[in-house]
C-alpha cells in the first residue's frame, strides 16, 4: 500500500514510520489507510451477504477515514439499493467529477 508523504509528497511503498526524505511521521497515516481499506473490504463482504445497511455503514466509515474511489462507489451502490436515489446520484456524480470523467462546466465546441 503506497502512501504519499503529506509534507514532501514522496511515495512511500512500505509501512515505514518516518519519511526517509523529510522525516515526517507516517505511522498514523498508514494506520488510518489500513483501517479505511479494512472497512471498505468489510463493506464488500457485507454486501455479498445481503446486508446492505451494514455495508453502507462500513463504506461510510471507510469514506470518513479516507476519501477513496472504492468507498464512494460502495456508498453509491448501497444508497441505490436502499432506494435513496437522490443520495446515490450525488455519490456517483461526485465520484465521476473527482475522477474527471465528466465536466459539467465545459461545452463541446465540435
Amino acid at each position: 500500500m503506497a502512501l504519499s508523504c503529506p509534507t514532501c509528497k514522496r511515495k512511500n511503498e512500505s509501512a515505514i514510520s518516518v519519511c526517509p526524505r523529510c522525516g515526517t511521521e507516517l505511522e498514523v497515516l498508514f494506520q488510518i489507510q489500513t483501517q479505511a481499506e479494512n472497512a471498505c473490504h468489510s463493506g464488500c463482504l457485507l454486501l455479498q451477504r445481503g446486508d446492505v445497511a451494514g455495508a453502507g455503514r462500513a463504506f461510510l466509515r471507510s469514506w470518513q477515514l479516507k476519501h477513496s474511489n472504492e468507498a464512494e462507489q460502495g456508498l453509491a451502490l448501497t444508497t441505490m439499493a436502499q432506494r435513496h436515489y437522490g443520495t446515490a446520484i450525488k455519490w456517483y456524480a461526485d465520484y465521476l467529477k473527482r475522477n474527471e470523467m465528466i465536466d459539467y462546466g465545459k461545452k463541446d465546441n465540435n
